[in-house]
């Protein structure tokens, strides 16, 4: 089945809409004779980004998420006296070898 050729098309009573030959364009124009209205915004997506844009927008948002976690993670550690703090190990320390004397 072949596409319409490219062309502006009725939309509703008020507006014509572009159509490119593959898909519709975000282009908008009055109809003659009708009163100018503002384009439609019944119909129209919200986001006309392609997948890839939002797969970037979605990578981005987590290695923010990861990078601030690792952040606070640390802040928090460094708070609470983790950096040259004694870890709690009370106990004598035993060489397996006994040094040689000297």
């Amino acid at each position: 089945m072949d596409a319409p050729p490219a062309g502006w098309y009725p939309y509703d009573e008020h507006s014509l809409r572009f159509w490119d030959g593959a898909a519709w364009t975000g282009r908008w124009a009055p109809r003659p004779g009708s009163p100018t209205a503002p384009p439609p915004t019944a119909g129209r997506p919200a986001w006309t980004g392609s997948p890839g844009m939002v797969a970037t927008v979605i990578v981005l948002a987590a290695i923010v998420v990861v990078l601030l976690a690792v952040f606070f993670s640390i802040l928090g550690f460094a708070a609470l006296g983790g950096f040259g703090q004694d870890l709690g190990y009370h106990g004598s320390y035993v060489p397996l070898h006994p040094a040689p004397n000297r």
